[in-house]
């Protein structure tokens, strides 16, 4: 039998950036009782407050002839309807679960993370975090994959070698790959009961499904497990010089997460590299 969640459910999740955002926002779609409306990354509080994300920003002229954009634009220029959105999709017939799943909200500092929780709070509405987290060099050069295969006309068949050294440093990987700084954003803004913290490298097996389902309300789906996403296999490989720089940069991130989940120090391998 199904299990429904007895009270109204909006989750936010907050990335990490190719850290099985994906997997998650199809495992809550796959719920008969969730919704999580026109699409799985809407971009509204990045595209306001986060600099690196202004290209989400919708113009006037973009949002016409498209309702997803339209709908962008609205909540972007005005934020009190954002809970309003997900609360209709909620007011439903056997809704009781939907999400907004946008990686680049890891960057959102508490003041954002607060506002949202306590907007839907106020609608009588439980306010869930989801944080996937990832090996930071794995993230890295995952995303730096990816970019070759959507932006090829800027990155073209230049190899992974050559664009991680540039990538991970930018302003743009430093804030999808500082944990630590999401993190205590979270501590920060709301109840720790309402915040689950997920690694990337575990997360698709059985037992880390069922604690997740608990999390959101769901019964847990077997059939998931090990299911791969929106994946960008590596096809190349990157030297050990490139692979110690990328860890080097973000020691305070494998330091952080080695006290906070002692589990990443066996599940995360380049944290010998640090």
């Amino acid at each position: 039998m199904a299990h429904a969640s007895t009270r109204k459910t909006f989750i936010l999740g907050l990335g990490a950036q190719k850290s099985g955002t994906t997997w998650l926002y199809n495992y809550i779609q796959n719920s008969p009782y969730a919704d999580c409306g026109m699409t799985k990354e809407y971009h509204i509080w990045d595209a306001v407050f986060i600099p690196e994300c202004r290209e989400f920003v919708v113009q006037p002229d973009q949002a016409s002839g498209s309702e997803l954009l339209a709908l962008r634009q609205r909540l972007q220029n005005d934020l009190a309807r954002y809970a309003d959105y997900f609360c209709d999709l909620l007011g439903s017939h056997g809704v009781s679960i939907t999400a907004d799943i946008t990686p680049a909200y890891a960057g959102l500092g508490p003041e954002h993370l607060t506002r949202i929780y306590e907007d839907f709070e106020r609608r009588g509405v439980d306010c869930k975090f989801i944080f996937l987290m990832r090996d930071p060099v794995e993230r890295c050069w995952s995303a730096t994959r990816m970019k070759k295969s959507v932006e090829s006309d800027l990155y073209g068949k230049r190899p992974d070698e050559e664009i991680l050294p540039t990538y991970f440093k930018t302003t743009d990987a430093r804030f999808r790959t500082d944990y630590r700084q999401t993190i205590m954003a979270l501590d920060a803004a709301v109840p720790s009961e309402n915040v689950y913290y997920g690694i990337y490298e575990e997360m698709m097996q059985p037992e880390q499904i069922e604690a997740l389902s608990r999390f959101i309300g769901i019964k847990p789906d077997p059939k998931f497990s090990g299911r791969i996403f929106n994946a960008f296999p590596k096809t190349e490989v990157i030297s050990m010089a490139t692979r110690r720089a990328v860890a080097a940069e973000y020691r305070h991130v494998y330091e952080f997460c080695a006290v906070r989940f002692p589990r990443t120090r066996t599940l995360w391998n380049s944290m010998d590299s640090v």
